[in-house]
């Protein structure tokens, strides 16, 4: 049986390696080197006598974990993409550096725990709440900002934060502009969450509700169908990450693509305009005020195209209008016929 190279494109899904799953492998990968590491740290210092050290090693790998489990948390759309960062490490090992640094004090300070897995136990858990709390609030502007030891992580997590939006707005852009192109909001807006929550079946009430009070804002805004359609295409990316969000589209099938219905405004300004000057210019003027990943190719091509179709001319402007709005979406080509009226 032949095979169709256009298969999975047809599907929804794309033939890009799975982002998701190579970042979880990394981190998994990093996992098994921070555990092995410690294994062989406390083997080390229990082989020549030293084992006063062995706490020390677990207090500081309970920290490692506490660290990296607020990151997984914080991040949800890509969980794991912290971990290749050098403010995600840092994050990292500042936890593991503070449980080991508690388990020093606990001692020095003689605090009245007899058994030493409740010592790592109450250094690895306690050092968390000591680096995430304040000891007093200072009015920074309009607002009230606890300053104490929570503000060396919140220094990290701040520089992650930019890095992190940094590194992911424009795949994030590019994803789901992929995904929610052509795609009705009015006809999505209500079966694109439910599959999504169905797909995950761990997204919280307050995750789902937030959903639908953003889906009622947008149904009432003045945006673009196309504006509103990349904005719940973002919020879902946001809850259930890109590789759920392909499968619920996929799931969509193809019912809810193709040409929608040109707004009435854009059809006036295309009244004000002679069809053969839409024809020949429309494709070239909206080429120029596109970004680089949105260009057609050869705009003169697509002209002659449609320009040797057996239609009226009428018919032949109100193609490659579609066409345009396809490519480059309404705001953009409702500026380009402004324009040119």
């Amino acid at each position: 049986m032949a095979h169709d190279d256009n298969t999975l494109a047809d599907d929804g899904f794309s033939n890009k390696p799975d982002s998701e799953d190579r970042d979880l492998r990394w981190f998994l990968a990093g996992l098994a080197v921070v555990v092995v590491a410690f294994a062989l740290l406390w083997i080390f210092s229990t082989s020549d006598g030293r084992e006063y050290w062995s706490p020390y090693w677990f207090s500081g790998l309970i920290g490692v974990f506490v660290g990296a489990t607020e990151l997984i948390a914080r991040y949800r759309d890509a969980p794991f993409r912290p971990f290749q960062s050098i403010a995600g490490l840092l994050y990292v090992g500042i936890n593991g550096l503070a449980a080991w640094l508690a388990y020093y004090l606990i001692l020095a300070s003689g605090v009245p725990i007899e058994s030493t897995w409740a010592k790592i136990l109450t250094a690895g858990l306690g050092a968390m709440a000591f680096f995430r709390s304040g000891i007093f609030n200072a009015r920074i502007g309009d607002k009230d900002v606890p300053i104490g030891p929570n503000i060396v992580l919140e220094i990290f997590l701040s520089a992650l934060d930019r890095n992190y939006d940094r590194q992911r707005a424009a795949p994030r852009s590019a994803a789901v502009a992929e995904l929610m192109s052509d795609l009705s909001f009015d006809e999505t807006s209500v079966a694109l969450p439910a599959i999504c929550f169905n797909l995950m079946q761990n997204v919280s009430e307050a995750e789902k509700t937030a959903i639908g009070n953003q889906v009622k804002e947008l149904a009432e805004s003045q945006m673009s169908d196309e504006a509103k359609s990349m904005t719940l295409g973002l919020a879902l990316f946001d809850v259930v990450g890109e590789k759920t969000l392909r499968a619920a589209v996929a799931s969509l099938g193809k019912t809810v693509r193709g040409f929608k219905q040109l707004p009435d405004a854009m059809l006036d300004e295309l009244a004000k305009v002679d069809p053969a000057t839409v024809l020949s210019t429309l494709p070239a003027m909206c080429n120029e005020l596109a970004a680089k990943r949105d260009l057609v190719e050869d705009p003169n091509s697509l002209v002659s195209t449609i320009a040797n179709q057996p239609l009226s001319d009428e018919a032949k402007a109100l193609l490659v209008l579609y066409k345009m709005v396809r490519q480059y979406g309404e705001t953009s080509v409702m500026r380009v016929l402004v324009a040119m009226g």
